[in-house]
């Protein structure tokens, strides 16, 4: 059940045991703390009444003696289940109570009620969105279904959160930064080696390349090799609204890396640089362009 709205202890509160978010921005925690200082919380947080047992074993991953543990865990008397950002905020600020609604559940509740209350924030990462669903399916069997029918998200987009996890930790650390995308990730995810993987999402990072951009490349990558497909313009035909900056855009996004073109002003000679980062990014080139080196 759910009760009222009381005023507990801000030093009496543990964080979720389940909650998914692995970071919180330090800005906007702050500018949470400058609005709840001049204005309140504005909602309660919710919580549930802590075991014993559990503080002891929660506070005792953080190290010390035993006296330690337990005296820190004795302060403790509530769980938190949703409101964390507005609990730290206070906490920075200071502040010796806040309003909280008890709530009486279990833990599998209280881990769906994290997860929903995140989820529903638009800036929850991809990542922590993985674990979070993934985290729900293995610690309280919930299948993706009944996932889906909890937190409001379509199940296809569960299932595609979740194997997120199957990427390697290098990626896995650029979807944590914003450095690459879901929907980057989903691409990437269809690539068959770690090797190809990894090169594929350190280009897509490094260039900031949309998620089309990875497409084009992976495609190339794949087995676009020696398709026939619509002739390139020449450069003689480029001009007006074709210019050499589009052809070379163009050639940068099918062979996954930047090229440049300079032409003299008859555009029937001039050179063009390939750029390449590492051997493995080289060899990677030569085998788009089709080329074998005779021994």
């Amino acid at each position: 059940g759910v009760g009222g709205v009381m005023r507990i202890g801000v030093g009496e509160v543990m964080p979720n045991r389940f909650q998914p978010r692995r970071e919180m921005e330090p800005e906007r925690l702050r500018e949470l703390a400058e609005s709840i200082k001049s204005a309140g919380v504005m909602q309660p947080i919710v919580v549930r009444r802590l075991d014993a047992g559990v503080a002891l074993r929660e506070v005792g991953r953080g190290g010390g003696s035993q006296a330690e543990i337990a005296s820190r865990a004795a302060g403790l008397k509530w769980e938190l289940i949703a409101g964390e950002r507005r609990w730290r905020a206070c906490t920075m600020l200071g502040m010796e109570s806040i309003p909280a609604i008890v709530a009486d559940v279990d833990d599998r509740t209280a881990a769906e009620w994290a997860v929903i209350e995140n989820v529903q924030r638009a800036d929850l990462g991809p990542m922590e969105r993985a674990w979070a669903f993934h985290n729900l399916a293995e610690k309280f069997g919930l299948t993706q279904e009944e996932i889906a029918e909890r937190t409001g998200v379509d199940r296809s987009s569960i299932s595609n959160f979740v194997r997120l996890i199957e990427l390697e930790e290098e990626i896995q650390k650029f979807l944590n930064k914003g450095a690459l995308s879901a929907g980057h990730a989903k691409v990437l995810l269809g690539l068959p080696t770690a090797r190809m993987r990894l090169e594929a999402a350190d280009l897509a990072q490094a260039q900031q390349w949309s998620v089309r951009q990875l497409e084009r490349w992976a495609n190339a990558r794949m087995g676009g090799i020696g398709k026939k497909s619509a002739p390139a313009p020449m450069l003689e035909a480029v001009g007006g609204s074709a210019t050499i900056e589009e052809l070379e855009k163009q050639l940068s996004d099918h062979l996954g890396t930047r090229v440049r073109i300079k032409a003299d002003s008859t555009r029937t000679k001039g050179k063009m640089v390939i750029e390449f980062y590492n051997i493995e990014h080289f060899d990677g080139l030569m085998e788009r362009m089709g080329f074998e080196m005779r021994s």
